[in-house]
């Protein structure tokens, strides 16, 4: 049987399962929808003086679209420094890229 086994035929074997596999392997590209949050989509924090903690709300008109996030001042601190601090990140990442208009690096 190994005799009438030559490489033609290993070829004409593995060649079909090698493409099938690489299609299978390639990622389909659907496409992305952005959609933009309507304008009386808002999202703020509350402080509460007499439980002397924050609350994070998000909001459609004025109707609670989720239950809020309760948080001590010290949690809120260092949630709004870290968000402070992505941001701050964020423009000189965009800013090096050219990414946002006004900035000193911007492309034309």
């Amino acid at each position: 049987m190994l005799s009438n086994f030559n490489f033609k035929n290993l070829l004409f074997v593995l060649l079909p399962l090698m493409v099938v596999v690489n299609i299978n392997a390639q990622e389909a590209d659907l496409g992305q929808i952005d959609i933009p949050n309507p304008s009386s989509y808002v999202e703020n924090y509350e402080y509460d003086p007499v439980s002397d903690l924050y609350y994070f709300n998000t909001k459609v008109g004025e109707y609670d679209i989720s239950y809020p996030i309760i948080l001590t001042p010290e949690k809120y601190q260092k949630l709004i420094l870290e968000e402070d601090l992505k941001d701050y990140y964020k423009a000189k990442i965009d800013a090096e890229e050219g990414k946002k208009e006004g900035s000193c690096y911007a492309l034309f």
